[in-house]
C-alpha cells in the first residue's frame, strides 16, 4: 500500500500538470500498473489519496441461536 501510495503522489503530479493526451496516456500507464479501474484511477489523480478513517468500524454483531430465531418468528411467520 505504501509503494502505491508513493506511485500515487508522483504519477498525480505528472498528472496534473499535462494536458489532454499526456493525461490519457498517463492515465493508462497508472491503471496497468496499479490494477485500478481507469475510472478510479482518474479520481485518486485528481483528487489525492483520502484520508484514513478517525475511528474503526464497529465489529460485526454475532447473534446467539435465542435471538435469531426471535426474529425468524417475528418476520417471516404471520
Amino acid at each position: 500500500m505504501a509503494t502505491r501510495d508513493e506511485l500515487m503522489m508522483v504519477v498525480g503530479e505528472r498528472y496534473s500538470r499535462g494536458d489532454r493526451a499526456k493525461k490519457s496516456r498517463i492515465l493508462d500507464e497508472f491503471a496497468a500498473v496499479s490494477g485500478f479501474h481507469r475510472k478510479h484511477a482518474m479520481r485518486l489523480l485528481r483528487n489525492g489519496p483520502q484520508a484514513q478513517r478517525s475511528v474503526p468500524r464497529p465489529e460485526r454483531r454475532l447473534y446467539d441461536d435465542a435471538v435469531r430465531e426471535a426474529l425468524i418468528v417475528t418476520f417471516f411467520l404471520p
